[in-house]
């Protein structure tokens, strides 16, 4: 396994044992891109505006697909009320 996904995964198990903390410092992020998106102009939305990374206008691979379908879901859910 090649280091950098050795330590993306060993990231992800730390985070997914320690989930409180996570959704502090997730609320802590968001509310320090709110300020500023008021002082200056700057995106908030976590999800990549456009077409998602490396999906090109005539698919070059199979998972293009899959990453155009994820890319639409993620845009969707933010739009439910979760309330």
């Amino acid at each position: 396994m090649p280091p950098s996904l050795a330590h993306r995964l060993q990231a992800i198990k730390f985070a997914l044992g320690d989930l409180t903390h996570q959704a502090r410092r997730f609320l802590r992020w968001k509310a320090r891109r709110e300020r500023l998106s008021k002082e200056r102009l700057i995106y908030t939305n976590p999800i990549r505006p456009g077409p998602p990374p490396y999906v090109h206008k005539k698919a070059r691979h199979e998972v293009e697909e899959v990453l155009r379908d994820c890319h639409w879901l993620a845009w969707e859910a933010r739009k439910l009320d979760t309330s």
